[in-house]
């Protein structure tokens, strides 16, 4: 009766070893013939596996982290104007974990804001934003303006003194535009009455909801248009 001789360093056979991959492979090419994941696999130049060049993905990562910590952050805070910033408090100092994702929070705002800006600066520079890629230069300045607008009004629903500031200087620079800050307004509060006390009420779901999901919808066509035309050399190196 013959034995089955395995490898000298003690290895299963070889179809054994092959197995395992072959599942793999299978559940890959199910996955991939719903997804489209070989979609994904496109060559990289070389200059942009440089830092500059990955500006745009660190920005999408500081935004998967605002949207995971602001879901957390949302369970515990309440946009009423009387215990707006009592709830802030309460996050800090009753709340599991609290400080720690609150700070992650601003922090990643912040960092966020400094990549946007970076990243917008080495596009101009590079002149990455030239044909053909003007349609992905314009969503980036749009999500660029989005961004901004999500830190206002982040900014603005710790309802302190800071916030405070923040709101009035948004509406002093509104002043400077002529009647443009009464309108904004006027539409904006639309639905929520003409009471300023209910501004909190706006920003919150602007913040919450409308600037979050059209911000996901952009980003979502900008690393589409980036994939189109990543592999595609600039000459701008």
């Amino acid at each position: 009766m013959s034995e089955t001789l395995l490898p000298e360093d003690g290895a299963p056979p070889d179809s054994e070893v092959t197995a395992t991959p072959t599942r793999r492979r299978r559940l890959f090419d199910a996955l991939d013939e719903r997804l489209g994941l070989q979609g994904l696999q496109y060559p990289i130049p070389e200059h942009a596996n440089k830092l500059a060049y990955s500006l745009g993905g660190l920005t999408l990562i500081t935004f998967v982290l605002m949207v995971a910590t602001g879901v957390y952050l949302t369970q515990y805070y309440n946009p009423d104007p009387r215990l707006a910033h009592e709830s802030v408090r309460h996050i800090i100092t009753g709340v599991t974990l609290g400080t720690f994702v609150r700070a992650l929070h601003y922090w990643g705002a912040m960092a966020m804001i400094v990549l946007v800006g970076l990243h917008l600066l080495r596009v101009f520079v590079s002149g990455s934003f030239k044909r053909p890629r003007e349609g992905n230069w314009i969503v980036g300045v749009g999500l660029a303006a989005i961004t901004a607008m999500l830190f206002f009004s982040g900014t603005v629903l710790k309802w302190d003194q800071e916030s405070l500031e923040a709101l009035e200087h948004n509406i002093e620079i509104g002043r400077g535009f002529g009647n443009l800050e009464g309108q904004v307004w006027r539409i904006g509060l639309m639905g929520y009455g003409s009471s300023e006390e209910n501004v909190l009420a706006l920003l919150y779901a602007l913040e919450t909801q409308l600037a979050k999901q059209k911000f996901g919808l952009e980003r979502g066509a900008g690393v589409a248009a980036a994939a189109r035309y990543l592999s595609t050399d600039s000459g701008t190196e």
